[in-house]
């Protein structure tokens, strides 16, 4: 018996050490991840139970894995063999779950787990982060409104750690999002956690993830009709406000605002107009793609012929997921990518779970401006949130209905 116990409260310390070290150096997440693995392979020989939802659990990463074998034939095989190698971690975190208990607690607690590392993981960031940026600030002898100037926002701010502002954005959506519904967590906590999740998604500048995060919470304060929600986000909407339009410098406003006016030539973002290159790169090889590697050196081609000089000059992706699969491994990349993304609205809408459902569109959403699954930890990410989307379909209840909570 003591055994068992030690090997599931194992398998739990392991997912929080993974959402704990997310957002931090690869090879931390990595030892996590792989620690994970072991636990609950031997919770399972303890335990000698095992899923009946095999069909589910394989098929996820069975189908993502096809485009990357077939990159080993039509791109360089270099690319093509750490492209596969980076995709692993969708293999590496599935297999633990076919042999879970059948246990709803099990299965609710993992998510728990997870949770409270990413909430322990943004409070360190921004801890860390900050440090840096008050430290640099006292001894440069800065007034206090260069707190939010550029030097000290977006790639600049996240610099001690290393990691990428978007990447880091959607995992703060995906707290926001469980925060939300977690029901066992009190008022005064969650005001905490979305002040410190708010002052980090400004810090990082990750538009999109700010915009994203606006919209779910106004989505849950109207139709769950939670006043107090509605009056923390007008509240956080007018103090951004107010940051931006008083701050003496105009960077805020072009990052938030400007950027957001497709009519403005000076400051639009134009990564939505550059895909033109991505899709003449695709109708070369429609069927197949042009192959890892191939894909980046065609697409610079299309960048330079085009006029897009940052682009070419910084050998800028698609910045969209679904391009990114058009081009390197063709239709029939882009179709087991949308696969995929299918079967988890398709359970998660069957599930009736509220929370995953919006996390897998907000995850949609981020795809069409970032090439999510091009950094390894996007794609740890996205393979944890399709585990907790796929986990409610293994739980044991009388009723259609999976409800959110701790």
């Amino acid at each position: 018996m003591n055994r068992i116990i030690d090997t599931t409260m194992l398998q739990y310390v392991s997912l929080f050490l993974l959402g704990l070290t997310l957002l931090f150096k690869d090879q931390y997440s990595t030892v996590a991840m792989l620690l994970f693995v072991i636990s609950s392979f031997l919770n399972y020989y303890f335990n000698n139970s095992y899923s009946n939802k095999l069909n589910v659990l394989l098929l996820v990463p069975a189908v993502l894995m096809i485009p990357r074998v077939i990159g080993l034939f039509t791109g360089d095989l270099h690319t093509a063999t750490n492209e596969l190698i980076r995709t692993l971690p969708f293999v590496i975190l599935f297999l633990p779950f076919i042999f879970l208990k059948k246990n709803n607690d099990t299965i609710n607690s993992l998510e728990t787990y997870f949770y409270w590392g990413i909430i322990f993981g943004i409070f360190l960031f921004v801890i860390i982060c900050n440090y840096h940026v008050v430290s640099a600030m006292i001894s440069g002898n800065e007034p206090l409104e260069y707190f939010f100037r550029w030097r000290h926002l977006n790639v600049n701010y996240i610099k001690p750690i290393g990691t990428h502002p978007p990447y880091a954005g959607l995992i703060a959506v995906w707290a926001l999002i469980k925060t939300l519904y977690y029901k066992s967590l009190n008022l005064s906590l969650k005001v905490v956690i979305f002040s410190v999740l708010a002052l980090f998604l400004l810090q990082l500048l990750a538009r999109n993830a700010i915009i994203v995060s606006v919209l779910v919470f106004i989505y849950f304060g109207i139709k769950n009709f939670k006043i107090k929600y509605l009056v923390f986000i007008s509240l956080a909407l007018i103090t951004l406000s107010l940051i931006v339009n008083y701050h003496p410098h105009s960077y805020l406003k072009e990052k938030l605002f400007y950027k957001l006016n497709p009519l403005n030539d000076q400051y639009k973002d134009k990564r939505i107009y550059r895909l033109n290159a991505s899709y003449n790169v695709f109708k070369t090889s429609p069927i197949f793609g042009v192959g890892p590697s191939n894909d980046n050196m065609l697409r610079m081609h299309e960048y330079k012929k085009l006029g897009y000089q940052v682009a070419y000059k910084n050998k800028y992706n698609s910045h969209n997921q679904f391009f990114e699969y058009l081009v390197s491994h063709g239709l029939i990349g882009l179709i087991c990518f949308v696969l995929v993304v299918f079967i988890l609205l398709k359970v998660a809408w069957k599930t009736k779970n509220q929370s995953n459902l919006l996390v897998i569109l907000c995850f949609i959403l981020a795809c069409l401006s970032e090439s999510v699954l091009e950094r390894t930890m996007g794609v740890k990410y996205f393979s944890i949130i399709s585990l907790f989307i796929i986990l409610p379909c293994l739980q044991t209840y009388k009723s259609n209905r999976i409800d959110d909570g701790l």
